[in-house]
């Protein structure tokens, strides 16, 4: 596995960097991962900490890929279906638990 500035690979690197760059949507970001740290009952095979950041990487990545998927352009281009194959593909490659522990830092440095 390749690394890139310290991150796991480019595309989560990249992901990062764009929910971080503007303070409204880092803050949107840390909304959408507070909120899949509601999401489901306990587990009995995970700790409350590792059920936590599973369901706010879910929630996360949820939310990026519904956000991406506006951004394709419409089906009236005749190149509509590359760009969702590669933005998709790129999507995939991002390791979403990496970026939202930064988001999981955040709010743990927020709130005490």
């Amino acid at each position: 596995m390749s690394t890139y500035e310290g991150w796991s690979n480019f595309e989560s690197w990249s992901v990062s960097l764009v929910l971080n760059n503007e303070q409204a949507l880092q803050e949107r970001a840390l909304r959408v991962v507070e909120g899949g740290i509601r999401l489901g009952p306990p587990s009995p095979y995970w700790t409350e900490p590792q059920r936590r950041r599973y369901r706010a990487a879910e929630a996360l990545e949820a939310w990026v890929r519904d956000e991406a998927a506006s951004a394709v352009p419409a089906e009236g281009s005749q190149l509509a279906p590359l760009w969702s194959q590669l933005l998709t593909s790129a999507l995939d490659e991002v390791d979403w638990q990496e970026v939202t522990d930064g988001f999981l830092k955040m709010k743990e440095e927020r709130d005490g």
